[in-house]
C-alpha cells in the first residue's frame, strides 16, 4: 500500500494552520484517507478493542459512524464507506474500499503517530 503524506497550508483570514494529509497512489483507496484524516483518531481505541473481541469469539462483528466515514468490521475484513454517498449534495464523494483489520489497524496507527509527532514539532 503506497501512500504519500505532505504538509498543508489552511488560511482563513489572518489565522494559517499547517495540518498533514495522506494521499494513497491507488484511487481506489481515497475514501482510506479520509477515514484516516476525518474518523480514525475519533475511533481507534474503539477498534482496537472491538478487533480484540471479534478475535476472541466475544463478537461477530462491529460498526461505527464517524464524521465522514462508516466502518463495518466482521472477521479479519474491515469495510470503509463514505457516508456522503447517498445524501444528494454537491460534493466529493469515494467508493467504499475493504481492507484487511491488521493493516487498518496499522494504518490507523501510523497516522496518529504522524499527528502525534506533528503535533510536538509545533510546540
Amino acid at each position: 500500500m503506497l501512500y504519500t503524506i505532505r504538509t498543508v497550508t489552511l488560511k482563513n483570514g489572518d489565522i494559517t494552520k499547517e495540518v498533514p494529509v495522506i494521499e494513497f497512489n491507488d484511487s481506489e483507496q481515497a475514501i482510506l484517507a479520509e477515514f484516516l484524516m476525518s474518523d480514525s483518531t475519533h475511533l481507534v481505541d474503539d477498534i482496537h478493542e472491538a478487533v480484540k473481541e471479534i478475535n476472541q469469539g466475544k463478537k461477530d462483528n462491529a460498526k461505527w459512524f464517524g464524521n465522514r466515514c462508516s466502518v463495518y468490521i466482521e472477521g479479519s475484513t474491515a469495510l470503509i464507506q463514505d457516508q456522503l454517498e447517498d445524501m444528494g449534495i454537491n460534493i466529493a464523494t469515494y467508493p467504499s474500499y475493504e481492507i484487511d483489520v491488521t493493516e487498518l489497524q496499522q494504518l490507523m496507527n501510523m497516522w496518529l503517530d504522524v499527528k502525534n509527532r506533528y503535533e510536538d514539532n509545533r510546540s
